[in-house]
């Protein structure tokens, strides 16, 4: 079972080629006719030369793939194997010079900020819990991240989903403070991840909140590379349970 996925530069998509049996979105993918160049090399367990033999294959059986694209390959007695394709994070995306992101917006007027109490109830080492149950299961899971913070010994099982959402909010807002200038496309992502109504409580954003063992510009990047990582995931579990 052979499949080749590929950029097309040109029409800026992602294409795929198919030289088994593979269904694509439930529709059966053309296959590439036996005997090509292309499709010797793959069996003879060689890398093409993408630039060459790419061109080689006839436009009529290339599929084209969107993000969460589904793949079905079909084995012997019935089996399938069912995968999904999500778009890699590269320059697909263009991003105009004259796109500006905020790096830190102003709070709606009318949201309640938390009390001073709440805020003192919240010692360092609740924050870097939750910084590290954030990287580790994905924004919005506050659920989860209870639970596992009981079974570590936490106390996040003792606060609010109200506050554990307003904190985690000001975590992601911190961090989009701490990423590079030019880190456009990742800041968006932040601000786009945030959710939150009028409402919700609101903590400011402070990267020295966040900053007990490894201060957040150090890994701003990593840890934003991270949370689209786990939401992809996210989207992607939610997409296959409907």
């Amino acid at each position: 079972m052979y499949a080749l996925i590929f950029y097309d530069n040109k029409q800026r998509r992602f294409k795929l080629a198919a030289f088994g049996d593979l269904l694509v979105n439930g529709l059966r993918a053309p296959k590439v006719p036996a005997g090509g160049v292309l499709s010797g090399e793959l069996l003879n367990g060689r890398t093409p030369a993408l630039g060459g033999t790419v061109s080689l294959i006839l436009e009529e059986t290339m599929v084209v793939l969107d993000d969460l694209s589904q793949l079905i390959i079909e084995r012997e007695h019935g089996n399938v194997s069912i995968f999904y394709f999500t778009v890699p994070n590269l320059s697909i995306q263009k991003f105009e010079p004259s796109l500006t992101v905020e790096k830190n917006p102003p709070p709606v007027k009318e949201k309640p900020s938390a009390d001073k109490n709440i805020l003192n109830r919240w010692t360092a080492d609740d924050r870097e819990q939750l910084k590290k149950l954030i990287l580790q299961y994905g924004y919005g899971r506050w659920k989860q991240l209870q639970r596992s913070s009981t079974l570590i010994g936490g106390k996040l099982e003792t606060k609010s989903y109200q506050e554990i959402k307003a904190f985690a909010n000001s975590f992601i807002r911190s961090l989009g403070q701490a990423l590079p200038e030019e880190e456009t496309e990742l800041n968006l992502f932040l601000q786009n991840l945030i959710e939150e109504s009028p409402d919700d409580l609101y903590v400011p954003p402070n990267q020295k909140d966040w900053d007990q063992q490894i201060l957040l510009s150090q890994r701003s990047v990593q840890y934003t590379k991270r949370l689209q990582l786990l939401n992809r995931v996210k989207t992607l579990v939610k997409k296959f349970k409907e």
